[in-house]
């Protein structure tokens, strides 16, 4: 199984830049709560090591790492780089977007 989302080499080229990573890093995509997205998501970035479920994406020697929980999110997504605006992610399959999964209610404690 497979995700479907492109990467351009630009972006690539600029997360390897601003990040200083090295052949060994790679960076993992998640769903992050708020930020500018959709649905109350984003995409976070973080450098990371990758798991054994993980999806693996190459573009100019970076991988890109996105676990099969946030798989839900990245579906269609592209992530660009222009140097006037930055990296500029979208996604055309987002129009009123909810996780997939119930939400599980939260469990506060007192001390």
């Amino acid at each position: 199984m497979s995700v479907n989302i492109r990467i351009t080499p630009a972006a690539a080229a600029f997360y390897r830049e601003e990040l200083e990573l090295t052949t060994h890093q790679a960076l993992r995509l998640f769903v992050r709560i708020g930020g500018f997205g959709n649905g109350g998501y984003s995409v976070g970035v973080q450098i990371d090591r990758p798991h054994k479920r993980d999806y693996r994406i190459q573009v100019n020697g970076v991988t890109f790492l996105i676990s099969p929980d946030d798989a839900w999110y990245m579906e269609g997504l592209q992530i660009d780089y222009d140097p006037v605006h930055g990296i500029c992610c979208s996604n055309g399959q987002c129009q009123d977007l909810h996780h997939p999964e119930p939400a599980t209610p939260a469990i506060a404690m007192a001390v």
